[in-house]
């Protein structure tokens, strides 16, 4: 008992900073030169989200009378708050090794300044977009063509 009192957050952070790695790794649809486990973007991410809990707890604790407003649906409407936070801070980090990519291809001599230049991962999804939009595209144009000529003979 003793020892897992002195490993459980030490093994709780090494697990979150894989599921972590994991998911910056997959969640966006370009190819990444290598699987990063420790980013400048996870460890801000993780130090937002730490610090976010524990002043969201704080909070909770000391201010918020929330049960006596929202009766017995408080915990959910403070969990779904609190995976907001977590959201927050997840994308917060995402966006800062997007950020830091797009500096290094800027520093490398890559046109990056509007968007990040990696090839994507899966082209199917972008390939069914561009087809659904020019087929509205096409619908709209005949629907506005059509309405025209109704109105030009009347």
């Amino acid at each position: 008992l003793t020892v897992w009192n002195w490993i459980k957050y030490p093994a709780l952070l090494v697990i979150f900073v894989f599921v972590l790695a994991i998911l910056y790794q997959l969640t966006p649809n370009v190819q990444r030169a290598k699987f990063q486990i420790l980013s400048l973007g996870g460890i801000t991410a993780l130090v937002v989200l730490g610090v976010a809990i524990m002043g969201f707890g704080f909070y909770l604790s000391n201010f918020g009378n929330y049960n006596q407003t929202y009766g017995s649906l408080a915990g959910i409407i403070m969990f779904l708050l609190m995976l907001w936070i977590a959201n927050l801070a997840l994308l917060f980090g995402a966006e800062l090794d997007s950020e830091i990519s797009r500096s290094r291809q800027l520093l490398a001599g890559i046109e990056a300044e509007d968007n990040i230049q990696l090839p994507l991962s899966d082209e199917s999804g972008v390939i069914k977009l561009h087809e659904k939009e020019s087929k509205m595209v096409r619908e709209a144009a005949e629907l506005r063509r059509d309405v025209w000529q109704e109105q030009a003979r009347h």
